[in-house]
């Protein structure tokens, strides 16, 4: 024996369920409300955009005037032609004396240890009481002339002998030696020491 059921009868159906008047009027005024507060929290946040937006405006304007200051009081530095000429004069001054100091050290000119040696000699044997006032090295450093001054004669030989320790002037003979008595001092005495025999004009 069977028995059918119909589902579909309007009893076994879910009944649609109608909202009163008075739920309608409360879900739209929540709507309504919803819908002010984001209109109003959207005009706060547009109106603080708005003052940093101007404040931005105004903190330029700000930055804008200081430079114009500063430009005022502050004018950019002019070139100056005495300084620029002064650091080309030392810059020129400073490639010789490089180019010399090179040249002093080595080879090019004919002697193959340099004018260094003989430099460093005199400034080892310097002598109290006398003092150099040429140093002439020429010929590469093959001939040699030396004069100065001196408080008493006997320093003179005192030299001579010193830089005959000296690696630098071992083997070298001063073939010309001229000192008198200086013509303002009484005591001091002119010297002058030449490898070369001939005669200073």
């Amino acid at each position: 024996m069977k028995q059918q059921v119909n589902l579909y009868h309007s009893r076994f159906g879910a009944k649609p369920r109608l909202l009163s008047a008075r739920q309608i009027v409360w879900i739209g005024g929540l709507c309504a409300a919803f819908l002010a507060l984001l209109f109003g929290v959207e005009q706060l946040r547009t109106r603080d955009e708005a003052h940093a937006l101007e404040a931005l405006r105004e903190g330029s304007a700000d930055a804008a005037d200081g430079i114009v200051r500063l430009a005022e009081t502050h004018p950019p530095a002019r070139a100056n032609p005495g300084l620029q000429e002064e650091v080309e004069r030392r810059t020129s001054e400073r490639e010789v004396k490089s180019e010399l100091l090179r040249l002093l050290s080595s080879d090019s000119l004919g002697n193959a240890g340099g004018f260094s040696p003989y430099l460093a000699a005199l400034a080892r044997r310097r002598v109290n009481g006398l003092w150099l006032t040429e140093i002439r090295l020429t010929r590469g450093g093959r001939e040699l002339r030396l004069a100065g001054s001196a408080l008493e004669p006997d320093l003179v030989p005192r030299l001579i002998e010193d830089l005959q320790e000296e690696e630098a002037f071992e083997g070298t003979k001063f073939r010309q030696f001229c000192m008198e008595r200086a013509p303002d001092d009484g005591g001091r005495v002119d010297f002058s020491l030449d490898t070369n025999g001939e005669a200073e004009p």
